[in-house]
Order: C-alpha cells, then structure tokens, then sequence
C-alpha cells in the first residue's frame, strides 16, 4: 500500500467517506505502489506482479504462477483493511473480518481461506475477549487450539487498566474464554509491543 500511504492516514482521520480524487486513488494504488518500488530499486518482477496485480480479480493479467500469490495478498490485504477504523466508520472487529473475508472465501479462494483460518483461528490477533475470572483479555497468537488463542489480560473484572499486562492461558478454567467482546467496549489504548513482551513471560507457551 506504499503508493497511498500517506493518504491512508488522511482517510483514517476524516469523518466523510472519500472523495472521487480518493476513490481513484485506492483504485489505482497497487500499480502506483509497483511503480515505487522499481523507482526504489527493486528489480524482482515477480514482486512487482504481485504487488501491481493484488487488487485485479481479471486472473488473465500478470504473470500465472504468480496467482496464488496475488490471491493470498488480496484475501489478507482485504481482511486487515476491514479491521480498520476510520473516522467515518469503525472497523469491524478481528472476528467480524475473520468470518467476513476469510471464513467467508469462496471459489478459488476458499483454500486460501482455509489455510488463513487455520493459521488465525477462531480469536485472530487483535480480538477481545472476556475471560471466566471477569478480565477482558486481547489475543496476540493462535494457540494449542483453533478456540484457544493466547490472551493477554489488559483491563481487570471492573474494568480498570491493567497496568502490567498479565498472559494467561485459556486452557486454565480461570482464564476459559467466555465470550468475544466489542472493541467499542474498550476505552483504553492497547500497546501491541506489551502485550507481546507478557505473552513471551507465559512459562508453557508453545
């Protein structure tokens, strides 16, 4: 997405929906993307295929042994950017894009989707969930398990900001998960760096 990147963070920010100059340039943003990164040097012309040809569903262009590459970038490239909020709506939550983009994959897709599915589980990075002690928790990886992540407590049973974030292990009945929870129901701003460095102190993670 390097070719709008910098509009990206306009898009984020405005609370309209984007203009016709800004519809064009999400259209055409894969091209302009390859375009840069030759201009940077980049000479592998299966990248810049992949790149240029992620968003085009005419499965004619580009080169064909780069399809199923050009596939998995479109289905991730998709699902993360129904993760995301902007201003003028809010993102869906990491389940809600799971069951949408990936459960949600068809036709030539759907093994694509499978394999994604398989890797994210049930709970993908970035989802909340409330825990049977009454914590609300955030998954940072697949676990033993496609219903079993492993969570990272960020807010206590009242609500209140953890201040060490706490890894915990929904294999223990303690920590089972309960249900998903809404990240509009998260008021506090959750650091991806900390909960990864608790997750690491987790004595059996595997």
């Amino acid at each position: 997405n390097i070719g709008m990147a910098a509009e990206q963070d306009v898009l984020a920010r405005q609370t309209v929906a984007p203009d016709t100059a800004q519809r064009e340039l999400i259209k055409t943003h894969a091209s302009r993307s390859a375009a840069i990164l030759k201009d940077f040097g980049v000479a592998n012309d299966d990248l810049l295929d992949i790149v240029s040809l992620h968003h085009d569903r005419d499965e004619t262009l580009g080169s064909p042994r780069n399809l199923a590459c050009r596939r998995i970038l479109r289905l991730a490239d998709e699902f993360v950017a129904t993760i995301a909020a902007r201003s003028s709506r809010p993102g869906l939550s990491a389940m809600g894009a799971a069951k949408k983009t990936v459960f949600g994959a068809t036709g030539e897709d759907g093994p694509i989707g499978e394999a994604l599915a398989a890797a994210l589980g049930f709970y993908p990075p970035g989802t909340y969930v409330r825990l049977a002690n009454g914590d609300v928790a955030v998954s940072v990886r697949r676990g033993t398990a496609a219903n079993l992540p492993w969570v990272v407590s960020v807010t206590n049973a009242d609500g209140l900001a953890l201040g060490t974030y706490l890894a915990r292990d929904p294999r223990d009945k303690a920590f089972a998960i309960v249900s998903p929870v809404s990240p509009d129901n998260v008021k506090h701003t959750i650091q991806a760096h900390r909960a990864i460095k608790a997750l690491q102190k987790l004595p059996n993670l595997s």
